[in-house]
């Protein structure tokens, strides 16, 4: 898929950004049983008030940026089926309710998809809120160079290292700005080129650049080719990688979801797409193995919430998204349960039944104390939730919320 006349393969990776990927966490076992209907078809999914993870995700921002880079200047690297497989992606996102980062500009693609205009359109992502997840998706050549991976844009004369944007580079515009003003919100890079597993090794990047919250996903490894899907495997030439993405988010979700809670995790995308790929290369429709890369330190992140695909309704990870869902409505009681063991805290009659809704639909686990003392703190029972609170902490979120200014 990708032209590089000039490959240069790194010794040694950005050892502390390996190490980061050691902390993507295995998909967690369901509490429940994974039940072959949804939830919602058997009528027995709670209301979206109950729903912990659908309130995140339905005031959670989300936008998006398509590179698909079809065409450079240099002869003989026309790559026609990116352009489709760039518009698929914006369809698929946009489906799920993801908007334009740049809303003049969804899909920079033909002689649009140059690095001045890339530069341009990601830097929009800078003004976005704290609380809002950002997908950058590329496909394209990809170039490895001394220290980066860098990915061919349009106008080139020439392909290979120093050529087009690095994914350092990428990351820094939206990071990083000279008057300290960047996006610290969630930010996920999706890239489907060749070696672009060496977009997870970066040496132009240090962990404060990468933010707290970035997950990068590749198509191959830092030292594969990435391939396409041609007929009669599928009816037209399209990305291998792309098309095993874009099945997880349509007919093959209930492969992709592992643990059926209807959050569908990038960890878990990632293993959909290595097995599917494994299986094309048994089939002989790719001519090398692929194996996509996932580097992240914020394994919380996920792709989208469905709920009507909700097969199983208690996992841990609704459960990390519904202890804080309930802090937002009852933090001024939990400060106040933290500094006096007499008074008994009010809370308006709204707020309270909001975080009654959630607690009602939540079970947290027996060792997780922080999470049952919010639960107690919804239910009224305030001896007990100061109990809780008294106990080590195993909780991930293992910190009482602190005032908002």
């Amino acid at each position: 898929m990708a032209y590089t006349p000039s490959k240069i393969l790194l010794c040694a990776g950005l050892i502390t950004l390996a190490l980061m990927s050691l902390r993507i966490e295995t998909s967690h076992a369901a509490l429940d049983p994974i039940l072959l209907e949804p939830l919602l078809k058997q009528g027995t999914l709670p209301p979206e008030e109950a729903d912990g993870s659908f309130r995140y995700w339905s005031r959670r921002k989300k936008y998006f940026l398509v590179i698909a880079v079809n065409q450079t200047d240099v002869p003989k690297t026309e790559l026609p089926f990116a352009q489709v497989d760039g518009q698929r992606v914006v369809n698929a996102l946009t489906g799920l309710e993801y908007q334009a980062l740049d809303p003049a500009h969804p899909l920079l693609t033909g002689k649009d998809a140059t690095r001045t205009a890339i530069v341009a359109s990601i830097s929009k992502a800078r003004v976005k809120e704290e609380e809002a997840t950002i997908v950058v998706y590329y496909t394209g050549h990809g170039a490895v160079g001394a220290k980066d991976l860098w990915l061919q844009t349009a106008g080139q004369d020439d392909l290979g290292d120093a050529q087009g944007v690095a994914v350092s580079d990428l990351i820094g515009h939206i990071r990083r700005t000279a008057s300290g003003n960047a996006f610290e919100g969630e930010l996920i890079l999706i890239l489907d080129a060749c070696y672009s597993g060496q977009g997870t090794v970066s040496q132009g990047l240090t962990l404060g650049e990468l933010g707290k919250r970035t997950t990068i996903l590749t198509s191959s490894t830092d030292i594969q080719e990435s391939f396409s899907l041609n007929p009669p495997d599928v009816p037209e030439q399209v990305s291998a990688f792309t098309h095993t993405l874009l099945q997880g988010l349509g007919p093959d979700w209930a492969q992709a979801d592992g643990d059926g809670d209807g959050m569908l995790r990038w960890e878990e995308l990632k293993l959909y797409i290595a097995k599917q790929l494994r299986q094309f290369k048994g089939l002989g429709a790719l001519a090398q193995p692929m194996r996509p890369s996932l580097l992240t330190n914020y394994s919380e992140g996920f792709l989208t919430y469905q709920r009507d695909r909700v097969r199983v309704w208690r996992s841990n990870y609704r459960d990390d998204l519904t202890t804080p869902e309930m802090e937002k409505n009852l933090a001024a009681q939990l400060q106040k349960l933290s500094v006096s063991p007499i008074d008994t805290p009010t809370l308006p009659l709204t707020l309270l039944k909001d975080a009654q809704r959630l607690a009602q639909q939540f079970d947290p686990a027996p060792e997780n104390y922080y999470a049952q003392a919010v639960k107690a703190t919804a239910e009224g029972q305030f001896d007990k939730a100061r109990a809780l609170f008294a106990r080590p902490k195993h909780s991930l979120r293992s910190e009482r919320p602190k005032p908002r200014p």
